[in-house]
């Protein structure tokens, strides 16, 4: 479990898509056409509720086995995270978006150590202690 608060966990609680201040969508989109819509209203620097509904479908698929499971393939779509932390067991990274204020909540993506998702999770960006991770241009390669 990721400090306490890995998505297995928290996945009761998405049902609905509000417990993370984002609805799921009602048809079920294409990753592409999510991704697309996220690239052209937010982007990498500024993500917000496009974001968040990309990661959600993304979950609901890497659950089913039908999203890009891998790291390298998560980055293709999501682009680079801003904290990343590597360790014999794998590896995370973390996204912030904005739910009720700028940079508020975190997106948070487990690895194992051949790089394959493990898991999503999320959780407010005050409820955890990310000061021992690397900012990923540091720690990115």
């Amino acid at each position: 479990m990721v400090e306490g608060w890995r998505c297995g966990a928290v996945l009761l609680l998405l049902a609905a898509g509000a417990a993370v201040g984002c609805g799921r969508p009602t048809a079920a989109p294409t990753i592409n056409s999510l991704r697309q819509a996220y690239v052209r209203s937010e982007g990498h620097g500024s993500r917000g509720a496009r974001f968040c509904q990309l990661v959600l479908a993304m979950d609901d698929e890497s659950i089913a086995g039908t999203v890009p499971g891998t790291r390298a393939g998560l980055l293709n779509v999501l682009g680079p995270p801003d904290l990343t932390r590597r360790s014999a067991l794998g590896s995370q990274d973390v996204y912030f978006y904005d739910r009720f204020a700028k940079r508020d909540w975190v997106v948070q993506v487990e690895y194992d150590p051949a790089g394959a998702v493990m898991g999503f999770g999320y959780n407010a960006a005050s409820a955890l202690d990310l000061s021992e991770w690397q900012s990923a241009e540091a720690g990115t390669p």
